[in-house]
């Protein structure tokens, strides 16, 4: 069963005291190269140097650099998504026949829940191969710095819609039928 971890969109995840004080104090949208138009003011290093990584990933991952895209991730990393929990070794296998044509990411926000880590979720459009229209998702990842060096720890995408998700099914090889 192969995995399409770059197509399936990611839910936020929040604290259970959220709500909107919390996201007053830690949500802030980023207005930074990745996403001119959320309206984000990043002040943190920690903020800057995660959004800094996600375009290097979606690089590694569109030219299926197997080595750089694992490199940008922890060794206990975690996926999460509608298949169930992945490790590390399966978030990269899922690389394996995918063809990202194009991606566009917006609507940036990050939680910077301390100096070493920082969640950042957002909404991805992205163009594979073989694909007539783009698939659209929403991505959260939490990044943790470890030994001077940030890693991707978290990943929990998200789908749009049951049409999003019969196609990124249909990419993967499986049967539709079994979602019935």
């Amino acid at each position: 069963m192969r995995m399409l971890a770059l197509t399936l969109p990611l839910i936020m995840l929040a604290p259970r005291s959220s709500g909107r004080k919390w996201q007053q104090l830690h949500q802030r949208p980023y207005t930074g190269p990745l996403a001119a138009s959320s309206g984000f003011d990043s002040e943190g290093s920690a903020a800057r140097e995660v959004v800094a990584l996600e375009k290097p990933t979606w690089e590694t991952a569109q030219r299926r650099d197997i080595g750089a895209y694992a490199a940008f991730m922890s060794d206990d990393f975690v996926l999460v998504n509608e298949e169930g929990v992945s490790n590390k070794k399966q978030a990269v296998h899922s690389l394996n026949g995918l063809t990202i044509q194009r991606y566009r990411l917006a609507d940036i926000r990050l939680d910077d829940f301390s100096p070493n880590a920082v969640m950042i979720a957002y909404q991805v459009n992205v163009k594979l191969g073989g694909q007539a229209s783009e698939i659209v998702s929403y991505r959260s990842l939490l990044w943790v710095k470890r030994q001077g060096r940030w890693l991707n720890v978290f990943d929990g995408p998200c789908v749009i819609g049951f049409p999003g998700l019969i196609a990124s099914k249909a990419l993967m090889g499986e049967r539709i039928g079994r979602l019935r």
